[in-house]
């Protein structure tokens, strides 16, 4: 097992090593023309929408480029309040807009409102429809050919169809997301008769979903991490309880034990599963046990039940060689992750006397990316209730550049 998982985690570390020696723009930041702004609040930047080597952006709003098309189309940072979504409150160009806030209060999305809202029900597909939304926003901004010479730097492909249909769209066509896994998306819109409309492909790129460079997404990432270790210091996390034991607990099976299979990344090995066993009440509880440590791994990692006294010293490997640490509660960090769609699967490298050593792949799959944490648990962690894991992060790794032969079975054999 463990030649497989240093050579996987070599070749997954490749594209980061490669962006730290070299700054080279991303296409979402080579614009063919650059955005004029046609508005602008007091105090607002009316930069051109092209993510800079160290992006900056007003307080109240997620990304740079955000803050830039609220910027072009006359939109001032929102003053406090938690998270909401509007839709045709503001328009631009006559066009009506989506806005979504964060939990922050920050503007987290503008763009054109093209999709009903009942579309909007999982946190990975949400993504692609705000790309699209998003995306048509900035081309509404440009004239025509421009807007045609950007589509064609991004790599985002009109298959069928027109540009001014996809501006023009209002949520009552049908829509239908299909994906190559981990590579690409190919959106198709219907007309109400059933005729096609529309297709649109793009790679499935998290700098171009996601409107941001790698830099900015891990300036946001670690903001993040530093908010759950205050919140932790404040108020450490409960024990996770897990919703699987109250479903084995309604429908008990007839053995004493039972494992919940979630899947393999590119390894046999690599594995996210999650393992029960029925107390004599009839109860049924994580594993959780010094004996049983590897199956008490993978119930710490992939369900983020191990108890609320975990900790995780986090080296933060950052674009640039710049490296920082951050303490806090492994159950914020997990939960977190499951919450935003990732998959958190589990290699096992080595378990010795003293500790247990493993890899954690934690899989966006609608993002096409992946965060790898080499993580080494002291063999004393296992079973109790306080304890520091060490771990070191690697955010960001891209999937869809890497040939689809390396996600067939066997490819690491």
């Amino acid at each position: 097992m463990r030649k497989p998982l240093l050579l996987l985690a070599g070749l997954l570390c490749a594209p980061v090593a490669n962006a730290h020696r070299t700054a080279t723009p991303t296409p979402l930041q080579a614009t063919a023309a650059p955005l004029q702004a046609t508005a602008k609040p007091p105090g607002a930047s009316a930069a051109p929408l092209q993510a800079t080597a160290t992006p900056t952006r007003r307080p109240g709003f997620a990304t740079q480029r955000i803050d830039s098309l609220a910027a072009l189309v006359g939109l001032p940072a929102r003053a406090g309040g938690g998270e909401a979504e509007t839709w045709g409150q503001h328009t631009a160009k006559g066009r009506p807009l989506h806005l979504r806030f964060d939990a922050q209060g920050r503007l987290a999305h503008i763009g054109l409102a093209l999709f009903a809202r009942t579309l909007r029900t999982h946190a990975g597909t949400r993504a692609v429809y705000e790309f699209v939304e998003r995306y048509a926003l900035e081309l509404s901004l440009l004239p025509p050919e421009a807007a045609y010479r950007r589509m064609d730097v991004d790599g985002v492909h009109l298959w069928q169809g027109r540009l001014d249909a996809l501006l023009n769209l209002d949520g009552t066509e049908a829509v239908e997301v299909r994906t190559t896994d981990l590579h690409s998306y190919e959106i198709v819109w219907t007309r109400t008769d059933g005729s096609p409309l529309l297709t649109l492909a793009m790679a499935m790129d998290s700098q171009l979903l996601l409107g941001a460079n790698v830099i900015e997404l891990e300036n946001n990432l670690l903001a993040t991490l530093d908010r759950l270790a205050a919140e932790g210091r404040a108020n450490p996390p409960a024990t996770r309880q897990s919703p699987v034991a109250e479903r084995l607990a309604a429908n008990p099976p007839k053995r004493q034990t039972e494992v919940v299979e979630r899947g393999t990344f590119m390894l046999d090995q690599i594995r996210c599963e999650e393992h029960f066993a029925r107390r004599p009440d009839g109860t049924w509880q994580p594993t959780w046990e010094a004996e049983r440590w590897r199956p008490s791994l993978f119930n710490m990692f992939c369900g983020g039940t191990a108890p609320g006294g975990i900790g995780l010293s986090l080296t933060f490997d950052k674009y640039g060689f710049h490296t920082t640490t951050v303490s806090l509660p492994l159950a914020s960090l997990i939960g977190l992750w499951q919450a935003e769609g990732h998959t958190i699967y589990v290699g096992i490298k080595e378990a010795n006397a003293n500790a247990l050593r493993a890899t954690l792949f934690v899989v966006h799959r609608a993002l096409g990316y992946l965060h790898m944490l080499p993580v080494e648990v002291p063999r004393t962690l296992v079973g109790a209730s306080q304890g520091q894991i060490e771990a070191r992060l690697y955010a960001y790794v891209p999937l869809h550049n890497l040939p689809r032969s390396l996600f067939a079975p066997g490819a690491f054999k």
